[in-house]
């Protein structure tokens, strides 16, 4: 049979059977039906499984964002109360991390848990940030991990009983730094003290000059940034270059004034006075900025923004491009007359003015300090005086009353100014130890402290005078009344004393309006014109002669005229007697920043 046929045949016979078909589809949807009934089953399972998986990975992302929270707040508000920002002291910052992780929902308490550690910020290679672990006094930022315990799965973890521990860690630093300055304050500035400071100045810069007081109240009542310094100064672009560049100190004083012109709120008599000031130097003298300003920033273009006083950055900088130079001063000024000064100024340690952080270093010292000169004053006074210039000489005593009946008696025949010529020879040295202010602890504004405060301790070393005055009476009255051959009487006067005890003190600025002014005394200080118009001090050998009265009110009356030029100079000089003023003069406490 041909093939044709053959398949044609079994067609027909195919046809010829058609209950045969549905029997052999039913088995064959019968066995799809399980197959896809199986299938089914898997993937509904695997379903539930990465359900439950991504809801897992989703409550356990959650949670650890969540901690990461938790720890980025709690790090920025402890570091608002630690590091520069605080005490220095581990439990005030963790009282101040726990207290944020309480407001965003995270007591430590059972599983939740809260570590706080104060630290350094390290650089290592290709500038990462590293947080060491330090001495809570020395450290500058604080570290926060945020722990929590809880199911590893709310499935399987819950059947099983097992845990995960999440943690997240935070560190942040708020920066924090101050300028101050340590000296006298220069409260107000007379016509004397705007004097001194003509001669002192004009010395030290090789000019005379004829500032008023108004002129050197406007300049100490003005503050500069150190970014107006950089912007007023050609050819540096920073902070660190400007306090590294080598400079004159007419280039120096030019870069002062060209600031002080720049700004829009500076008095013009202030810019015409520094402009005079920068014009007058014609003095060789070679210095830094660095010299002048110790900015102890770990990166010292933070400083930028703080500002320091224009009148202490001017006398500053003139004491020290004048350096160890002795300095001959003109202080003849409202003496009486016929006496003549000569002071010679030598300064011993130089002052310095601060910008920096608060706090101490790894080895203990004071991270920022200012310092105020120590200062010997060698005053020679010589000349002649007459009796009616030293009114108070005769004092009380059996001489004192046969001298005033003596004068009573011969009123009427002689000038009283003829009867007593008294010639003086004084030698009179003052030192000063240098002063010391330094910057101990600022802790910044915050939640419960609304106002910033700052805590400078202040240390002052004694100051101490040595005085050897002879005195040459020439008793014309006793001469002419009663021995004609009666030659002068030489009266040698010696007397060391200490005007000032050493200072140690605290003091605690809080911050509203800059700059402001606290004074530290000395248990044990006066001026040294009411040191030395004190009664008990003269002495001639061991013996008193205040019942005499002739050497005590001799000797008061001289130095009476004398030693208010010399207070005069001392305080524009910054060393005070007996006291020391310091100087506030900007806080720059800045946001916390996350570091890590």
């Amino acid at each position: 049979m041909p093939l044709e046929q053959e398949l044609s045949s079994n067609a027909m016979h195919s046809l010829n059977k058609p209950w045969e078909s549905p029997s052999r589809c039913a088995r064959s949807l019968t066995r799809q039906r399980g197959a896809l009934g199986i299938l089914g089953a898997m993937v509904l399972l695997l379903s539930i499984l990465f359900t439950a998986l991504a809801v897992d990975t989703g409550r356990l992302m959650m949670e650890q964002r969540r901690l990461q929270t938790v720890a980025d707040m709690a790090a920025l508000d402890a570091s608002s109360q630690s590091g520069w920002c605080g005490d220095g002291s581990l439990s005030t910052a963790e009282a101040a991390a726990q207290a944020s992780a309480a407001r965003n929902n995270h007591p430590v308490a059972g599983d939740r848990t809260l570590e706080v550690l104060l630290g350094t910020i390290s650089l290592g290679e290709g500038g990462v940030r590293h947080f060491m672990m330090d001495n809570p006094a020395t450290s500058t930022a604080v570290r926060v991990t945020a722990g929590n315990t809880v199911p590893a799965s709310l499935f399987a973890g819950g059947i099983l009983g097992r845990e995960a521990t999440l943690q997240a860690t935070a560190v942040a630093e708020r920066r924090a730094l101050a300028g101050f300055s340590v000296g006298s304050g220069l409260l107000s500035l007379d016509s004397e003290k705007s004097t001194v400071l003509n001669i002192l100045l004009g010395e030290i810069l090789g000019s005379s000059l004829d500032l008023s007081a108004v002129s050197y109240e406007g300049i100490a009542n003005t503050n500069i940034s150190l970014l107006s310094l950089v912007q007023a100064a050609a050819g540096v672009g920073t902070v660190n270059e400007l306090l590294k560049a080598p400079l004159s100190v007419g280039e120096l004083l030019q870069i002062y004034a060209n600031a002080v012109n720049d700004s829009d709120v500076v008095a013009l008599e202030v810019v015409a006075a520094m402009q005079t000031l920068a014009s007058a130097a014609v003095s060789n003298a070679e210095l830094t900025l660095g010299d002048v300003l110790a900015v102890t920033a770990p990166n010292v273009e933070q400083a930028a923004s703080v500002e320091v006083n224009l009148l202490d950055l001017l006398t500053t900088t003139a004491l020290v491009a004048n350096g160890d130079n002795a300095l001959t001063l003109p202080l003849n000024f409202g003496l009486p007359g016929g006496l003549a000064l000569n002071t010679v100024l030598y300064v011993i340690e130089l002052p310095q003015l601060a910008i920096g952080p608060p706090g101490m270093d790894v080895d203990g010292n004071c991270r920022t300090e200012a310092k105020t000169a120590q200062v010997r004053l060698d005053l020679t006074a010589q000349g002649s005086l007459v009796k009616s210039v030293v009114g108070g000489l005769i004092g009380e005593g059996l001489l004192a009353d046969l001298l005033n009946g003596l004068f009573n008696l011969l009123g009427a025949l002689l000038d009283s100014s003829d009867l007593i010529d008294v010639d003086v020879l004084i030698n009179l040295a003052v030192e000063v130890a240098q002063g010391r202010a330094c910057l101990e602890s600022i802790q910044c504004a915050g939640p419960g402290s609304p106002n910033s405060l700052v805590t400078i301790g202040v240390e002052k070393g004694i100051a101490s005078v040595d005085l050897d005055v002879l005195v040459t009476l020439n008793l014309k009255v006793v001469r002419l009344l009663l021995f004609p051959s009666y030659e002068d009487i030489q009266v040698p006067l010696s007397l060391s004393l200490n005007l000032s005890d050493a200072i140690e003190e605290s003091l605690q600025f809080e911050v509203g309006t800059l700059p402001q002014i606290q004074r530290a005394d000395s248990n044990v200080g006066q001026s040294l014109a009411n040191a030395l118009e004190d009664e008990n001090l003269v002495n001639v050998a061991g013996v008193d002669l205040n019942s005499l009265g002739i050497a005590a009110g001799l000797v008061r009356i001289i130095l009476a005229a004398v030693a208010p030029v010399l207070d005069a100079l001392l305080s524009v000089l910054g060393v005070e007697i007996g006291y020391a003023d310091v100087k506030l003069i900007d806080l720059d406490s800045g946001r916390p920043d996350l570091l890590i």
